[in-house]
């Protein structure tokens, strides 16, 4: 993405795109896909194989959503959304293993951002490398992002849980 490319537009489109994925997705997985698996799945082991895979599922629109806003901009973006896709659904699913085998949340919290932030940046970094001037700091970029775009949109997604009555803490 070059300077011509780039304008405020596009950034506000990208931050808009994540936060509400990430928003949609938390309140989503406890408050849509768990009480569907719930509902029709009776084993446990057999319900997390199947909230695995709609974290998958999740995984997959982020990508493929990036990759439809980045493709006019950078070369190979379907990679780049693959990246996308593949990190958040290890990092989800880390934490949503830990949970069912209860594992302390904080540890899983953890991996879960390292696959996001740096390992996700590092990868992405590789196709930006031979494209932007200093695509370096894509890794800082995209590991402190996904800091502050857990707590912004954890902190919407509880306070919209607790108006609407629901309690993400139940799961």
């Amino acid at each position: 993405m070059n300077s011509k490319q780039f304008n405020w537009d596009f950034l506000l489109k990208w931050v808009l795109l994540m936060t509400g994925f990430l928003a949609l997705s938390y309140t989503g997985i406890d408050d849509i896909e768990r009480p569907i698996v719930t509902g029709l799945v009776s084993d446990p082991w057999a319900r997390e194989i199947w909230m695995v895979l709609g974290l998958g599922l999740l995984g997959g629109l982020v990508g493929g959503a990036q990759w439809l806003l980045l493709r006019r901009f950078i070369a190979h973006a379907f990679r780049w959304g693959l990246i996308m896709a593949l990190t958040y659904w290890l990092g989800a699913s880390l934490t949503e293993i830990a949970s069912f085998t209860g594992i302390a949340l904080l540890p899983s919290f953890s991996a879960s951002f390292v696959m996001l932030g740096p390992v996700c940046g590092i990868l992405q970094w590789r196709i930006l490398r031979s494209q932007v001037d200093r695509a370096g700091w894509w890794i800082l970029t995209q590991t402190t992002s996904w800091l502050v775009l857990f707590a912004v949109s954890a902190m919407v997604a509880y306070g919209l849980d607790a108006i609407f009555g629901g309690n993400v803490d139940n799961y």
